[in-house]
């Protein structure tokens, strides 16, 4: 199972493609673009939120890279339209 593996970027990824959810979803590398879940480290925290029309929403942060990126998988296979548990 997923959560039971260490999360970071590239753990994420792969199970994000393995998904068949693609980039247009997403942003890993901390780009504010419109329509995508966003994940970015603008200094100590972990940013995880999503975007739309400039309005962030579902905005957390984190100390923990692995919770950040738990949670930003969570949120883009939400946005995705997959079962979230």
């Amino acid at each position: 199972m997923l959560y039971l593996l260490a999360m970071d970027r590239n753990t994420v990824k792969k199970e994000l493609d393995k998904l068949g959810i693609n980039d247009p979803l997403y942003s890993l590398n901390g780009k504010d673009l419109d329509d995508r879940v966003i994940i970015s480290k603008p200094n100590e925290e972990w940013y995880v939120y999503y975007t739309e029309r400039g309005e962030r929403s579902d905005e957390k942060y984190f100390n923990d890279e692995s919770e950040a990126y738990a949670y930003f998988f969570k949120l883009v296979k939400g946005h995705a339209g997959l079962n979230v548990k």
